[in-house]
């Protein structure tokens, strides 16, 4: 039998348990990627009033996805999910790519070429932790991706040289950029903060800029969210965590203003999402909105998984061998 000393236990100085955070945490990335889908690089939706799903026809960028969708990169998460809680937490990256490459074939919504043609290059040449094999273009895909690593991290104590390796394994999947693992160790350690209510919110993006290196996402997050987003790191992940204070932890609030800066609204809404989730907990985000989300189930099944494999990394969860 097992002894449980976590799932339960609330987070810290909180009323809202490590359970109900894990859960928000996915549950948050999924929503605001599938609200994003119908509105990302579309000018005349960018700054829409209201949020509510839609169906995405089809156009350069995507085959039609249906109302309630999340993207290919919503997938690759939950691939990395999948991955974390079948080895013991770690990121395991010839497991990951086989995954990747597979969800890549059934359900390419708004997937970003140059990352798939990564995902190819990187299963064809056995070369796993290469980047891809090609340049990269800081696309923010990866860094939307740290956030099931960061949760596995989120019950350990600060190991700042083991969250580094796991979040650069993540990136170095499909992309080789250091900006990008920069924008990922962003997401990642603002994931993880949140779900240990560690600081308040309004601290949150000084204590993120004091674990990161000073580079093009760091610069933007210190000026501030840029007024329009494109789909590079270091345009998404400051207009995610600054959306994420300014509306004070809302769901709805954080997304409307993410999605005013236009662009790759369904990265930016992922990573909004995930962080507004950790921070309320399942309980804060709306009804409507996850009777909307294609595939909740599946997300309301991983979350508990991952939540089981960071307890095992934490030596919170234990085996009793019975006589």
């Amino acid at each position: 039998m097992c002894q449980n000393l976590a799932m339960d236990m609330p987070a810290h100085g909180a009323d809202t348990t490590f359970e109900e955070r894990f859960t928000g945490c996915l549950l948050g990335m999924a929503i605001g990627d599938a609200l994003g889908v119908p509105r990302a690089f579309v000018v005349n939706r960018a700054g829409e009033a209201g949020l509510n799903f839609a169906d995405r026809p089809a156009d350069a960028r995507s085959a039609a996805v249906p109302t309630g969708q999340f993207s290919l990169n919503t997938e690759l998460a939950l691939c990395l999910v999948e991955t974390l809680t079948t080895s013991n937490g770690f990121v395991d990256p010839e497991l990951a790519l086989y995954r990747f490459e597979n969800a890549a074939g059934q359900s390419p919504y708004l997937a970003d070429e140059r990352e798939i043609n990564a995902i190819r290059w990187a299963v064809e040449h056995e070369d796993f932790l290469a980047g891809g094999g090609s340049p990269s273009v800081q696309y923010a895909g990866p860094a939307a991706r740290a956030i099931p690593v960061a949760l596995t991290h989120a019950l350990s104590d600060m190991n700042i040289a083991l969250i580094t390796r796991e979040v650069m394994r993540s990136v170095l999947l499909t992309d080789g950029e250091p900006e990008v693992v920069n924008g990922a160790l962003a997401v990642a350690h603002a994931v993880r903060l949140l779900v240990r209510d560690e600081v308040p919110l309004q601290m949150l993006v000084g204590e993120v800029l004091s674990m990161i290196d000073e580079d093009g996402v760091a610069r933007a997050l210190r000026n501030g969210a840029p007024s329009k987003v494109s789909s590079t790191v270091e345009a998404v992940v400051p207009r995610a965590l600054h959306a994420v204070v300014l509306a004070d932890g809302d769901l709805d609030q954080a997304l409307a203003v993410a999605f005013t800066g236009g662009g790759a609204t369904h990265l930016t809404g992922a990573i909004t999402g995930a962080l507004c989730g950790a921070f309320v907990g399942a309980r804060g985000i709306d009804q409507w909105l996850i009777d909307g989300l294609e595939g909740r189930a599946y997300v309301l099944m991983a979350a508990p998984a991952l939540l089981r494999a960071a307890q095992l990394r934490a030596g919170l969860l234990f085996q009793l061998r019975l006589r």
